[in-house]
């Protein structure tokens, strides 16, 4: 794997509390990647009743400011609480320049593990852990979480990107389909072959570098940086919506040289900036 990025985040009410920093398991070469392999154990057993599980329960019984809510309604929602059966999830960062037909280990830059979390037979949610079990997040956009209930055990589920384009990868690990809105923009309603897909996707970032050199070099002409500064301002397609809550600032635009990789880097943290964007950020105590 080339990279590990992702935080750990919960989700209570309509707030998004960081709960600290957590290093995802990465992809651990299986003895076979020709198909989608099995759910680990561990990740299993953390969804259902195990540490993941008993995350989300004290984290629904946890205030904002971090007190422990003892009311009725808490209560039940803990005991109304099931899991749906976790599936891989994959931030996909596509090798470059790959004409491969199938999806491979060294196409994600992180491997974590997703189950919906259903109150009272409603999904409502998605816990998140990894290889081990460890929780991760709990957390996901609202508009998407019913999408997620489509998601096979047997299939993946994988992070187009920045953009928040979500699919299921087939357990061959030969097409993608389309999950939500932003998804079925870029590639449309049915499935696509892999190999079709990485030359969207590299057109799509081949687009988005091209439109911050344009930026970068506008700025620096207009006397707004110096060749060499960081250009802080509109990221374009990059991160919709405003800044993440708390701050005035957007993500950073580096020098045209370094580009690409800011893009990748964004790439893979996309979920929980796009969870920051919308809702009020805390410290929360597990």
């Amino acid at each position: 794997m080339k990279r590990a990025l992702a935080a750990a985040a919960v989700v209570l009410g309509a707030g998004l509390l960081v709960a600290g920093a957590c290093a995802p398991a990465v992809a651990e070469p299986s003895p076979d990647w020709s198909t989608n392999p099995a759910i680990p154990q561990t990740v299993g057993d953390s969804v259902h009743g195990g540490k993941g599980a008993k995350n989300v329960a004290n984290l629904d019984q946890t205030n904002p400011d971090g007190t422990k809510n003892h009311s009725t309604a808490a209560a039940k929602k803990v005991a109304g609480t099931t899991f749906g059966d976790p599936v891989r999830y994959v931030f996909l960062d596509l090798v470059p320049a790959s004409t491969a037909k199938a999806l491979t280990p060294e196409d994600f830059s992180v491997v974590n593990y997703a189950a919906v979390q259903y109150v009272d037979g409603a999904a409502s949610n998605v816990l998140v852990v990894d290889e081990s079990g460890e929780f991760v997040q709990l957390g996901w956009p609202f508009e998407d979480i019913k999408d997620m209930v489509h998601v096979r055990p047997s299939e993946m589920l994988a992070s187009g990107g920045p953009d928040g384009d979500l699919y299921e990868v087939s357990n061959n690990l030969m097409q993608v389909r389309p999950l939500n809105a932003v998804a079925r923009a870029i590639i449309g309603t049915g499935a696509m072959p892999v190999e079709k897909f990485r030359d969207v996707k590299a057109k799509q970032m081949a687009a988005r570098a091209a439109e911050y050199a344009k930026e970068y070099q506008a700025a620096i002409d207009s006397g707004q940086i110096q060749p060499g500064d960081d250009l802080l301002g509109n990221p374009g397609s990059f991160i919709t919506g405003a800044p993440p809550a708390g701050t005035t600032k957007r993500p950073t635009v580096s020098t045209p040289g370094v580009i690409a990789g800011a893009v990748l880097t964004l790439g893979a943290g996309y979920l929980l900036v796009r969870e920051v964007r919308r809702r009020r950020t805390s410290s929360a105590s597990l």
